[in-house]
């Protein structure tokens, strides 16, 4: 997901706190994993005849491996996420799918990660576990260097600035790095070296410079995890000798470098020119492996594809496969691809994203006027899988987290698309993302298997329905917020100075119990429970020993005015769908 995002689960903390298309194909460079050689019988329904197809031979997790493993980490722009682009167009094309590479736009610089290897070589060897930003410069070989402490008394680094000329220079001030530059202009250090702040390295770094932009930024910042970085710290103060050595591979060689999504058609047999979009984002930032973010996205949609094509019949609208590019920076291949096909828009009935990880996908969040269609498209999941059940929720609009590619469909106005972002608890990826955690292992692989399958019977029911969804009040609203950030189960990690919950008196530690008398087990019970109904909630929690109830209300807020229209619109709505009386 986007670096500026909040994912579903940063959505969480605050709501409880030129591109041209073209079609580019070059030399295969992996073999293509075959579609199933024997499907099941064609008497039963498609939605059995799938997840049938899904049990007996389900290969998510062969793309995944393929794509974490066998290419890696995915940075736009980069050699692996063009080979990763090639080889998911070989795939669908091997599946009979009319598959393609389309433009979205360009980078000035190409950008490809090579070792990053850091180690203290005196007073006792050990190694050191770092990273640097992308699109950022490299050390040009193995740099030793003495170690500083960068004071943070003003005076202090003014009078001493001349001694760190050449040396690795510890951060922990809150100058910036131009700021620290200039300063040091005629006595720059090897480089800078600072702390990621604990035991997670996250990835980041600025697209859009040129060349000679990028090259100006030396010397090189090495972020150290955190840990480490007080060792450091804590040697230097004592006045130990410390010498480091750093050994950063960037490469980075001059653009313009195009950048596509790869697109894929399963053309419909009634409705060709009408669309259901399948997807998630296959560019990833290059600290780790891309797994969770989002080689799981991209792997259950190439299942879906697969599977679906293995019925040998088609949909009666067309199945579109869309893997976008850029998404970590800002949504950039999503962008692109509404306003390269902007004239489709108002034919697309819905686009499905998968972008938060391998937890079970749990179903989706949907409006009044198309609660029907939606439960029976997803009606043969229902009881499918006791761990892992897949329920429909009405709300009075689409839920726009605005960190994935659903946002980009959300927010194109009066020509807005049905765009949705999976229900998903999101267990265990708040460990992973962006950071150098983020690694094929952490994928289970029968969550993983679960949602390929719920991904294919979605996105088939869909493009079999007899008309497009009804996008009735379908946009989204502001949500209620509450200010809290971080739970564990059910338990508030963190309480925001400026927010209800803190005026309630909500305090660390506290557990929720139940909204209104409905029990909450976590965070995205939460969100759902205090988004619907009226504005006024009683909220239980346990502090101790003790049992609070807090009342908290949200009328005051700009939305609510019509989240109340559309509540009267949704009665009405349902009322004239409503049997006579006596069932006449």
């Amino acid at each position: 997901m986007t670096i500026r995002h909040l994912t579903l689960g940063a959505l969480l903390l605050l709501l409880l706190g030129p591109a041209c298309q073209t079609g580019t194909k070059s030399t295969p460079a992996a073999a293509p994993v075959p579609a199933l050689a024997q499907p099941p019988a064609p008497k039963q329904p498609p939605a059995e005849r799938l997840l049938a197809l899904a049990q007996q031979d389900n290969r998510v997790m062969q793309h995944l491996r393929h794509l974490t493993k066998e290419i890696g980490p995915r940075l736009t722009g980069s050699e692996r996420y063009d080979r990763a682009a090639q080889w998911c167009l070989e795939q669908f094309e091997s599946w009979g799918l009319d598959a393609r590479l389309e433009t979205w736009g360009e980078f000035p610089v190409r950008f490809d990660r090579g070792v990053q290897r850091g180690r203290v070589i005196k007073p006792e060897a050990r190694e050191l576990e770092i990273l640097t930003r992308a699109w950022t410069p490299g050390t040009n070989g193995p740099l030793r260097a003495p170690a500083r402490l960068e004071p943070v008394d003003d005076a202090e680094f003014a009078a001493r600035k001349a001694e760190f000329s050449g040396t690795w220079l510890l951060r922990r001030s809150n100058r910036t790095l131009s700021a620290l530059r200039n300063e040091l202009a005629g006595a720059l250090p090897a480089g800078f070296v600072s702390s990621s702040g604990g035991e997670s390295l996250n990835m980041t770094g600025v697209d859009g410079r040129t060349l000679e932009q990028i090259q100006k930024q030396v010397p090189p910042e090495i972020v150290l995890r955190g840990d480490q970085f007080k060792e450091l710290e804590a040697q230097l103060l004592k006045g130990e000798q410390v010498r480091l050595e750093f050994e950063v591979e960037n490469k980075l060689v001059a653009g313009p470098v195009p950048c596509h999504n790869v697109v894929a058609d399963l053309v419909g047999s009634e409705f060709p020119d009408e669309f259901v979009i399948v997807g998630g984002h296959l560019d990833s930032w290059d600290g780790a492996e891309g797994a969770q973010d989002n080689g799981t996205g991209v792997a259950s949609t190439l299942e879906a594809a697969r599977l679906i094509a293995s019925l040998g019949v088609k949909p009666r609208r067309t199945l579109r496969f869309v893997l976008f590019g850029g998404e970590e920076q800002q949504l950039y291949g999503s962008k692109g691809y509404v306003k390269a096909h902007a004239a489709e828009l108002s034919r697309i009935s819905a686009v499905l994203i998968h972008d938060f990880g391998a937890s079970p996908l749990t179903g989706l969040d949907v409006t009044y006027a198309m609660l029907t269609d939606i439960q029976r498209v997803l009606a043969p999941l229902a009881n499918l899988d006791r761990i892992r059940p897949v329920t429909v929720n009405e709300r009075l609009g689409l839920v726009n987290s605005g960190d994935s590619d659903h946002a980009t469909f959300l927010e194109m106005g009066e020509n807005a698309v049905p765009a949705f972002f999976w229900n998903q608890s999101g267990a265990g990826y708040d460990h992973v993302h962006h950071t150098q955690f983020d690694t094929f292992e952490t994928v289970a692989a029968a969550d993983e298997e679960h949602n390929a399958r719920v991904v294919a019977v979605a996105a088939f029911g869909l493009a079999q329905l007899d008309h497009l969804l009804d996008r009735t009040d379908m946009a989204p609203l502001s949500p209620r917020r509450l200010g809290v950030a971080g739970f564990t189960g059910a338990i508030l990690k963190e309480v925001l100075p400026e927010g209800r919950a803190n005026m309630a008196g909500w305090q660390e530690g506290d557990e929720l119990l139940t909204v209104d008398g409905v029990e909450v087990k976590n965070r995205e019970d939460l969100v759902r429970a205090i988004n619907q109904g009226g504005p006024r909630k009683t909220i239980r929690l346990r502090r101790g020993n003790e049992v609070i109830d807090t009342e908290l209300d949200w009328s005051s807020d700009p939305d609510e005015v019509e989240r109340s229209a559309r509540a009267g619109r949704r009665e009405a709505w349902l009322q004239k769908r409503a049997p006579p009386a006596g069932g006449k």
